[in-house]
């Protein structure tokens, strides 16, 4: 009877041993399981959080690409326009010419010819705004102001006004060389539309004067 009370006793002893063994197994696979769980938690959180910060790259990246496509656009039309302006700009020829004359030191004083005297002594395309300074005729300080209507009309008046200075010259030197040496420094430039002619002995401060104007 004892001997069947102590087998009785060890073999309860074995089920409570493995019971804690299977409970302890379970608690610690229960254990891993979570990690595994907090694992791909983490994991998956970091795939978003890599996935956003792509896409967020991308959208910043082509929201710049579209605002500098715009800027551009813009930039262009501002200066198509400005361009557009400029070549359309009406010239005021009386006014540029009396600042030609207040600007630029002359020997003797230039007087304006009228338009038809001034037609009859230099060429021009037609519907050409013309302003035309001379002196009496003992000094070969002028100054002529051209509006032509186009840019290809305001090279041909440049043409006409070289022909000009030309023959003046050929005059000057037989009865005044040393005014005909004046016409060699003619200043005689073009910007778009206008074309400005100026004779005079200072002629290099006249040609800062001039293309400081038609900047």
């Amino acid at each position: 009877m004892k001997q069947w009370k102590k087998k009785a006793a060890g073999q309860t002893g074995d089920t409570a041993v493995k019971k804690a063994g299977k409970a302890k197994e379970k608690k610690e696979k229960k254990v891993r399981v979570k990690r595994a769980d907090c694992r791909v938690l983490m994991l998956s959180a970091m795939y978003l959080f890599v996935a956003f910060v792509m896409i967020w790259g991308t959208v910043q990246m082509v929201r710049n690409i579209n605002t500098a496509g715009r800027e551009m656009d813009v930039r262009e039309a501002k200066e198509a326009s400005a361009e557009n302006n400029s070549k359309n700009k009406k010239i005021d020829t009386e006014s540029l010419a009396k600042m030609l004359l207040k600007e630029i030191s002359f020997e003797g004083d230039l007087k304006k010819l009228d338009d038809s005297v001034a037609s009859g002594m230099l060429n021009h395309t037609e519907g050409t705004e013309l302003q035309f300074y001379t002196g009496n005729g003992t000094h070969a300080d002028e100054v002529v102001v051209m509006a032509a209507a186009s840019e290809a009309d305001a090279e041909k008046n440049q043409q006409y006004a070289q022909a000009y200075l030309t023959d003046k010259k050929a005059s000057f030197q037989d009865y005044i060389p040393e005014e005909a040496d004046k016409i060699d420094d003619a200043v005689c430039v073009r910007s778009g539309n206008c074309v400005i002619v100026c004779v005079t002995k200072d002629y290099a401060a006249a040609k800062k004067v001039i293309e400081g104007l038609m900047e």
